[in-house]
């Protein structure tokens, strides 16, 4: 018949090896996810970046087209457009275009930012799981119990 003491000793340590290996497991996969994150992270801000570039190429695009109805508009009713108001206007529809798609492409840049960051965190979370230390620390918590029971078989013994 089998030693009821030796069996729970068996029992616990095989309980705590389950767990250690269960806790190198999940750390693991926690590292393969975050370093998964980084990757969408980073793509993430590649693209703000391209549409922040889109964006400010069809502003500039739709500011060239204002500006050449302007200065249309202008001629066809005898200004000259090379100087005073109807420069100013067209100084103006400048300084409008650069402006807004330089704030495109700004926003577009925090956007990316705040992937990036994301992105930098995401690598951090996924040096900083470490599978050996998460089973070891498992199993370490593990040793009392089985202390308890090696103790407990030694007393049966006795």
């Amino acid at each position: 018949m089998c030693n009821p003491a030796a069996a729970s000793l068996a029992t616990t340590a095989a309980g705590s090896a389950a767990s250690a290996y269960g806790s190198y497991q999940a750390a693991k996969a926690k590292a393969e996810a975050a370093k998964f994150n980084a990757k969408v992270g980073e793509r993430q801000a590649q693209d703000a970046l391209v549409r922040g570039n889109i964006r400010a190429a069809r502003i500039e695009a739709k500011g060239t087209r204002v500006k050449a109805s302007q200065k249309a508009a202008l001629a066809a009713n005898g200004v000259d457009v090379g100087f005073g108001t109807a420069l100013d206007i067209l100084t103006g529809t400048d300084i409008q275009v650069e402006t807004d798609a330089a704030l495109a492409r700004y926003n577009a840049e925090r956007e990316a930012y705040g992937y990036r960051t994301q992105a930098a965190l995401d690598r951090f979370r996924a040096g900083s799981q470490h599978p050996l230390l998460a089973g070891t620390t498992t199993l370490l918590n593990g040793v009392p119990k089985v202390a308890r029971s090696y103790y407990q078989y030694q007393q049966t013994r006795k």
